[in-house]
């Protein structure tokens, strides 16, 4: 059953990432601005001395720019031998829902000892995860009767869109505003801000992107408005 569990969470968030885009489309360039005027202060990880954590505060509404705000979160594994280092790698797991900063921190289990020790490898939970003001469900709203992977019938069909419905109502209470804007546009616009990776110190930051599962989406957001080449 928690397998499950987890699998609807995944397909809610997909959800959610669908109905979501045409807003973000209107992202505005005063919201980029001001993302785009900040630099992150690196300080030592508490999980992981070894790798450098930082924070960008951004709009939860890129529409918005002067309404709420969250603090979306980096870190940053350095490059094992800085003098043959070639910059940063972004590295982005995907799910949705995965932690680009505990993937940094378990990266010698992940990335082979050449891009261990030729890149610095930056990840960010993505608003909605983990450090990044997750999105959260009370276990009451995951309980709740309706709930099936495959419904086989119009009554088990509309029995899961109810449930569905109180799920996300009980969701967004949990989680506030950033709820309804953990879409894959407004996600990638983090990475639009003053035009690729500045505010990370890295001009080239975009252009080295290792994306896995719907990671990939967020990278067609991302070279949508801006086309960008793997290197």
């Amino acid at each position: 059953m928690s397998m499950q569990r987890s699998l609807f969470r995944k397909v809610l968030m997909s959800a959610m990432a669908i109905s979501a885009i045409g807003s973000g489309l209107t992202a505005t360039a005063t919201a980029t601005a001001t993302a785009a005027g900040q630099q992150i202060d690196w300080q030592p990880c508490p999980e992981v001395p070894t790798v450098l954590c930082g924070k960008l505060r951004l709009p939860v509404d890129w529409a918005a720019p002067n309404g709420a705000t969250f603090e979306l979160s980096f870190a940053r594994r350095p490059a094992d031998n800085p003098t043959t280092s070639r910059g940063a790698l972004f590295i982005n797991p995907g799910g949705p829902g995965g932690s680009g900063v505990n993937m940094t921190f378990s990266a010698s289990s992940t990335f082979s000892s050449t891009i261990l020790e030729n890149f610095d490898l930056i990840g960010i939970d993505p608003r909605g995860v983990a450090r990044s003001n997750q999105v959260v469900c009370s276990s009451e709203a995951l309980e709740l009767p309706g709930y099936t992977v495959m419904p086989r019938s119009r009554s088990e069909f509309d029995a899961l869109v109810l449930y569905n419905r109180l799920l996300a109502a009980d969701c967004r209470q949990q989680t506030g505003p950033l709820f309804d804007h953990v879409d894959s546009i407004s996600v990638s616009a983090r990475s639009r801000c003053g035009q690729g990776g500045s505010r990370l110190g890295e001009d080239q930051l975009v252009r080295r992107l290792v994306r896995f599962s719907n990671g990939a989406d967020v990278r067609g957001a991302v070279s949508a408005p801006d086309p960008v080449d793997d290197q």
